[in-house]
């Protein structure tokens, strides 16, 4: 009795408390199992990512993100089919606690569905900055128990404006672990997901050529009129200057 006691305490606790300060290996940033696809950074990898696989039956890693819209620290934990784990440790203090942060002010809080399983967000005031912790516990079960393989969680800081709680759960619904096919069980992309890089540049093309006249393509004036619209959009901040270089190459390119 003492045996099950002993083991089922280490199953909890290995998986509702990570210690990201563990030894782990590092991986190239292209290799990382976590893989954002909301648009704050870019192509969803990280600048850097760490990963154990010296258990098993237990897999877990972190990584840090960053871009000019702000940065994320995000971890993950992953058992394999031997392993059932509770949804312990779905509390946004515990994870900032885990990743050191001690100045901080919680604020909206929501829970609601990822992955077809509980899943919170929560808005946070790190340092004057505007964050939101993100957590997420999923994975087929093999009791009535509802217990779950899989856990996804962390916070991102924007590093200027607001961060609402729909940013939150739109970061969560993009997020993707990998593991499908393995002895781990990975996370796919919400239905949910918005991409707002994907979004906002498909805006900025149909605003330039709903808005230019109908000419001959090869037409110089064609060409400054799609430039000058550009830099409209620029001029009102639409759009960041990294859009706005990247969207006035292409048109000189077409020249």
């Amino acid at each position: 009795m003492k045996k099950i006691f002993l083991l089922i305490f280490y199953i909890i606790t290995s998986f509702s408390t990570l210690d990201i300060k563990a030894e782990t290996q590092s991986v190239p940033n292209n290799q990382s199992l976590i893989i954002t696809n909301d648009g704050m950074f870019g192509d969803g990898f990280p600048d850097s990512f760490n990963i154990d696989k010296s258990r098993k039956n237990f897999n877990w890693g972190w990584g840090n993100w960053s871009s000019k819209a702000g940065y994320a620290n995000l971890t993950f934990a992953q058992t394999g089919q031997e392993r059932i784990l509770t949804e312990l440790g779905m509390i946004p203090k515990k994870i900032l606690k885990d990743w050191g942060v001690k100045d901080f002010k919680l604020g909206k809080k929501k829970g609601f569905k990822s992955s077809a399983n509980r899943a919170v967000a929560q808005l946070v005031t790190i340092k004057n900055k505007n964050c939101a912790v993100i957590i997420s516990k999923f994975g087929s079960a093999r009791d009535t128990g509802g217990r779950v393989r899989s856990s996804l969680d962390g916070y991102f800081c924007k590093n200027t404006g607001e961060v609402t709680i729909d940013e939150a759960m739109n970061f969560m619904h993009c997020m993707e672990l990998k593991g499908e096919g393995t002895n781990f069980v990975g996370r796919e992309i919400d239905y949910q997901c918005i991409n707002k890089t994907a979004e906002k540049k498909k805006n900025v093309a149909e605003t330039i050529d709903t808005t230019t006249p109908t000419v001959d393509e090869n037409n110089k004036d064609s060409f400054e009129v799609k430039l000058e619209k550009l830099k409209s959009l620029f001029d009102k901040k639409l759009i960041t200057k990294e859009e706005y270089d990247q969207e006035r190459q292409e048109i000189l390119d077409q020249m």
